[in-house]
């Protein structure tokens, strides 16, 4: 993150735009921020810092770093009149210090944005005509799509054509990005090799009423990374962008095994993948707590109206107990909302060749008090009945922290690295015994009740066990 200036006479600097640094000499920016509303070009960007209203030498500001701008290069198309290519490149006038508080950010490249949170950072205000933060900080916000944004941004004066492709819309009920937070990052994180790899999605470009629940409007990064690899001579390949700067980066904190003075000591088995969609046979186990709370820990796949398979050491998973609840379409563990269903669990039927701490025949049954109610986000997955997997490409959807493994940009061939390996596991010994009706017709009937169209959703395989190579 970089905070973007301009000096005063009485020689403070009014810190009021953000910006992301992408290359050791190189700040992505709105292009808006090339003038202040004085017509001022700014002249300072600070990074590494903890405290904004704190001198550069302040002990609270012991990261911090002071460049001055060589240039500010607007996108070409950008005009202050409008509100459209609100991107912009400053260029400072030395490199960087690279730090592990200080390192290069990389570029969300593909045009579509898999995940349903992103974090947007900044030294704004923290409401509608509040005060500005002195410390930095960091929102969650989920994207809206443009279609339903578009009825907050109208076409107007400065907007003819109402919100284009190149920009994006995010919000929150409670948090948001608001004045003095323009060209900061709203981003994404992905791990690689134990470290969290922040992908730049969108620039903060302008909003309404920040803080009321009103989406504001971002410049989209990948509609312009051709613009910037030429302005920088920088690739953004995000494979490339991943693996530059890896030793500095910072560590996910799951991986963290032990801190002993400076030396952070990590876990590899603590390793594993996370793809967030809407699943609609995904559920979760859930294990009550003396407190009355339900604790949603292990994972399980809807494969009828009342049976859910999972893996057989989710008995005595957490709290030493078998798990009592199954959440079904809802894919939050710490709230559940009014849309999910809790069912109590009337048996948890394991495999009988399996033994606890072993990986063999860890596949388990659970039987449910009553049925689920199938509706168009609660659809059992199908069974396939081949031993036989030839496709190119699987999805994995658990609780992990999210993994550089699990994204294919546009245009970019799949992976042919065995760096994760799942254990596949046989199913047909324990569900044909109890003669549940998985056939390929019985289930994609049910289906059609449900959904009037719908891809197939074919359960494979169990997660029971992940290793990296």
């Amino acid at each position: 993150m970089a905070a973007i200036g301009w000096r005063q006479t009485n020689g403070s600097i009014s810190f009021d735009c953000g910006g992301s640094l992408i290359t050791p000499r190189h700040v992505l920016t709105a292009a808006h921020c090339a003038l202040n509303d004085d017509g001022v070009a700014p002249q300072v960007v600070r990074l590494g810092v903890i405290d904004i209203t704190a001198g550069l030498y302040d002990p609270q500001n012991q990261f911090a770093q002071e460049y001055g701008i060589s240039s500010f290069r607007r996108h070409p198309e950008h005009e202050f009149r409008a509100e459209y290519h609100d991107i912009g490149l400053v260029t400072l006038d030395r490199p960087v210090t690279l730090t592990d508080a200080v390192v290069p950010a990389c570029l969300w490249t593909g045009a579509q944005v898999p995940l349903r949170r992103l974090e947007a950072v900044g030294f704004g205000q923290t409401s509608f005509g509040g005060e500005r933060t002195p410390i930095l900080l960091k929102v969650q916000l989920s994207p809206v799509d443009n279609s339903a944004c578009g009825r907050f941004y109208p076409p107007s004066r400065r907007r003819r054509q109402g919100l284009i492709d190149q920009q994006m819309c995010a919000s929150d009920e409670r948090m948001d990005t608001c004045h003095g937070d323009s060209g900061g990052p709203l981003q994404l994180k992905l791990m690689a090799n134990n470290r969290l790899i922040p992908f730049v999605v969108g620039i903060t470009s302008f909003g309404r009423f920040c803080g009321t629940a009103t989406p504001a409007v971002y410049t989209r990064v990948s509609s312009y990374v051709d613009w910037l690899q030429t302005e920088t001579g920088v690739s953004f390949d995000a494979k490339a962008c991943a693996g530059r700067h890896l030793n500095i980066r910072e560590i996910e904190e799951a991986m963290v095994a032990n801190r002993i003075g400076g030396k952070v000591f990590v876990e590899p088995e603590k390793s594993y993948m996370d793809l967030e969609t809407v699943a609609k046979h995904r559920v979760y186990l859930g294990y009550s707590t003396a407190s009355g709370r339900i604790q949603w820990n292990c994972g399980g796949v809807l494969i009828n109206e009342n049976f859910v398979l999972t893996v057989a050491h989710c008995d005595r998973f957490i709290l030493n107990k078998t798990p009592d609840f199954v959440k079904v379409g809802d894919l939050d563990i710490f709230n559940d909302h009014p849309h999910s269903q809790v069912i109590k669990i009337e048996r948890f039927i394991k495999h009988p060749d399996y033994r606890g701490g072993t990986i063999d025949n860890d596949i388990a049954l659970v039987k449910l008090q009553r049925n689920v109610r199938l509706e168009p986000n609660v659809v059992p997955a199908c069974i396939l009945n081949s031993e036989t997997v030839t496709l190119p490409f699987y999805e994995m959807a658990g609780l992990g922290p999210y993994n550089m493994n699990n994204f294919v940009m546009e245009n970019e061939a799949l992976s042919n690295s065995k760096v994760l390996h799942v254990l596949l596991i046989v199913l047909y010994s324990l569900l044909f015994f109890f003669e549940l009706p998985l056939k390929s017709k019985t289930c994609k009937s049910i289906k059609r009740k449900v959904l009037a169209k719908s891809n197939p959703i074919t359960c494979i395989s169990l997660t029971s066990m992940v290793a990296l190579m």
